[in-house]
């Protein structure tokens, strides 16, 4: 079938007869060739009927290819990779959620290219573009809004109108403005314990999945790591910090190197980039952050976002300011993994992979991420979920 077909192809006898009967390997260019050539029955059925092709369509193409032609065998792309894996490697050899790579994968992706975004059946988002001004109307509906109490109340004629000033809150964060401005114009993101930033977070990622589940995923975070912060009492805080620490095991060691074990508690500081405790003393609340912000603000390096807890309430710390995230973890977790997509801050790198790990498996706003240990745990939980449901059936 393969040499048939690049027989078929007058313009590419002189490299079949000369070089690949000959013995002798082509070069990349006329590789390119006799994949087009091979791929042109894909690619057609691709721009007439949408019909994709499948991956073993891919791999047996790649297969024939070496088999009809054993001089490829050259071309394969390390000692460990298959014989045929430069026309197509499955996940490019990099595990689960990596793309596939390849002549053949290429070609295919390419022609893609040229299709309708209407037949096209993965649809990129469309890129935002940014907001640099705003209307006068919306300016005044927000400084409205600025004005009213946050009570139960107000709270739909609240929501409503940060939803209609959202043009706003995306000028501002356009323009890299710091949290603190962005609260003094939009102050209600600070209330009702969080939600406002909730809210305002679905507004930005379309794709976000409303019927995610934090508590059910923080729940299964605790079969990872038994034993592992048992000083937090919340059963959900610590499946959330056990999955930190599962995706952050390479680095734990180098972590507990620069920890000095006579000045403080190990464990609170592995936990500290979501949650740092504060002693619930005589002092009032307000007394208790002023002095918390202080020891923040000068300090030698920029703190990221993370919750506080008093042993009765959460509250997020974000850029010197603090939000009042109510008694209810889940929702406090949710609003801190929610800001930083919505003040687009730069998550810590202690942060990353728990995010990303977030971000797939419950908002459902990342496919997949470009860090292999996120990826391997995601499929491990799937998995398990998937078995559940099996065994329910």
């Amino acid at each position: 079938m393969v040499r048939q077909t690049l027989e078929e192809a007058a313009k590419f006898r002189k490299t079949l007869y000369s070089k690949l009967d000959a013995g002798v390997v082509p070069n990349h260019r006329e590789l390119l060739h006799m994949v087009r050539i091979l791929c042109a029955g894909m690619v057609n059925d691709l721009m007439k009927n949408q019909k994709y092709p499948t991956f073993d369509q891919k791999m047996t193409l790649a297969q024939k290819i070496i088999e009809t032609f054993p001089i490829l065998k050259v071309t394969k792309l390390s000692d460990e990779s298959p014989d045929y894996s430069f026309f197509f490697w499955q996940n490019g050899g990099r595990g689960p959620n990596n793309e596939h790579t390849g002549l053949i994968h290429n070609h295919i992706r390419n022609e893609c290219k040229n299709m309708s975004p209407s037949k096209k059946k993965y649809k990129r988002t469309p890129k935002r573009q940014q907001v640099t001004t705003v209307s006068s109307e919306i300016i005044e509906m927000a400084q409205r809004c600025a004005q009213l109490e946050p009570t139960s109340i107000n709270f739909n004629s609240i929501s409503r109108s940060m939803a209609d000033t959202h043009d706003l809150l995306l000028m501002m964060v356009d323009a890299n403005k710091p949290v603190n401005e962005i609260l003094n114009v939009l102050p209600h993101l600070k209330s009702y314990n969080g939600i406002m930033i909730q809210k305002a977070y679905e507004r930005l990622m379309p794709t976000y999945n409303k019927e995610s589940n934090l508590k059910q995923l923080f729940a299964r975070g605790l079969l990872n790591e038994s034993g592992s912060f048992s000083s937090f009492q919340d059963a959900h805080v610590r499946g959330c910090l056990r999955i930190l620490l599962r995706l952050t095991r390479r680095g734990v060691r180098k972590t507990l190197q620069s920890i000095d074990p006579d000045s403080v508690d190990i464990e609170a500081e592995l936990a500290a980039p979501v949650i740092q405790l504060i002693e619930n003393t005589e002092a009032s609340l307000q007394q208790q952050l002023m002095k918390y912000v202080a020891t923040n603000v000068h300090t030698d390096k920029e703190v990221a976002p993370h919750l506080i807890f008093n042993g009765n309430m959460y509250l997020m710390y974000i850029q010197t300011q603090v939000i009042i995230c109510g008694t209810d973890s889940i929702n406090a977790l949710d609003t801190l993994f929610k800001s930083f997509t919505v003040f687009r801050l730069p998550p810590p790198a202690t942060l990353q992979k728990i995010l990303d790990f977030i971000e797939i498996m419950c908002y459902q706003t990342k496919r997949n991420s470009s860090r292999q240990t996120v990826n391997n745990l995601a499929k491990s939980f799937r998995d398990s979920l998937d078995a559940e449901a099996s065994d329910s059936d």
